[in-house]
């Protein structure tokens, strides 16, 4: 059986294992424990648990909600999630609502001026998608922020539809833009075929069918 004896320059495990504090941090741990005093404790006492939203029935939603109850989102995202479309362009649109989708690439245009593509020239700003949009009577004011530009632009048409042509739109100029790196070319044309097309199919989405046919199909 062996024996093992502790040098001398080796520390203790206690030594070993305690990592030193600054002096910041010893403060702090100092004015912790003065704290943890001062709560009244009742060693008879059995402990239970209380959420802090005033009953004992917990549920995940409502610690999503506790946790970003003092975050300010715009009204615009909670748009996307109300609307009635498939939730692979809910996604989408929220994707692009928050600048998470893969834009950030160089273009060039035909007279071999550089560009960094981006969701504001994309989808706003892009003489292409200009005109996408007049066909649908929408003209966006520049001159607002992303969020400012939706909300000034669905107060005006009093469409409780907007968002629905709004995401249905930006479908497929996103679709359009990525089949253009697979050599795809993009028109007018094509864009209006689809966004028809898209719309005859989200038209089974919803019980106001007709209205929304009209209100897609009235300026296209």
């Amino acid at each position: 059986m062996h024996t093992y004896k502790q040098s001398s320059l080796t520390p203790d495990l206690a030594s070993l294992f305690m990592l030193p504090l600054s002096q910041q941090a010893y403060d702090k741990l100092q004015n912790l424990q003065r704290q943890l005093l001062m709560v009244p404790f009742d060693t008879q006492a059995i402990d239970q648990w209380s959420f802090i939203w005033g009953n004992q029935t917990y549920t995940s939603s409502k610690l999503y909600n506790l946790s970003f109850v003092n975050v300010q989102v715009p009204d615009t995202h909670r748009w996307i999630w109300k609307s009635k479309y498939v939730p692979r362009i809910k996604l989408f649109a929220s994707l692009m609502f928050v600048d998470r989708l893969n834009t950030r690439t160089m273009l060039r245009k035909s007279n071999n001026t550089s560009m960094e593509e981006d969701i504001e020239h994309l989808f706003f700003a892009s003489p292409f998608a200009t005109r996408c949009w007049n066909t649908l009577n929408i003209q966006w004011d520049l001159h607002f922020n992303f969020h400012g530009r939706l909300l000034a632009v669905r107060q005006a048409s009093h469409s409780q539809f907007f968002m629905e042509i709004f995401m249905e739109a930006c479908w497929e100029l996103w679709k359009l833009r990525n089949g253009f790196f697979y050599g795809d070319r993009a028109s007018h044309s094509l864009w209006v075929a689809r966004f028809k097309e898209q719309s005859i199919l989200q038209m089974h989405r919803v019980f106001e069918s007709e209205k929304i046919f009209n209100l897609l199909f009235s300026n296209v």
